[in-house]
């Protein structure tokens, strides 16, 4: 019954990959309303992507790297994060530029015009 164990804890492995990802995409979006973090949001939300790039490419292999099983997910999981980390640090992907441009037509969409006020003769 060890096949049976392995593939539930490689699912809790696979299950907690994916609320780390959804818990920093949260994090991104409650950032990208302050002024400050702004500069930040681009490349993360560019780390992330190529992460999840690196991860669903690396699924199309048969085996994997690091062969099946629990060790193999955790190893594998990290080779997506290191991989997808060097991608966006290096901006391989040139999604920083066009993620800050849409940021900011978001912005400035938002950014509610001051009322115009209307003079009597």
């Amino acid at each position: 019954m060890q096949i049976g164990g392995d593939i539930q804890i490689a699912q809790t492995a696979s299950s907690a990959q994916t609320d780390q990802l959804a818990k920093t995409a949260a994090s991104l979006a409650a950032k990208s309303k302050d002024a400050k973090s702004q500069a930040e949001v681009p490349h993360q939300f560019s780390k992330l992507m190529a992460t999840m790039l690196v991860k669903e490419m690396r699924q199309a292999l048969p085996e994997g790297f690091f062969g099946e099983g629990t060790g193999a997910d955790i190893f594998n999981g990290w080779l997506d994060e290191h991989i997808g980390a060097a991608l966006a640090e290096r901006d391989g992907l040139r999604l920083e530029d066009m993620i800050a441009h849409s940021m900011q037509t978001k912005i400035d969409a938002t950014a509610e015009p001051a009322p115009a006020k209307l003079e009597r003769p």
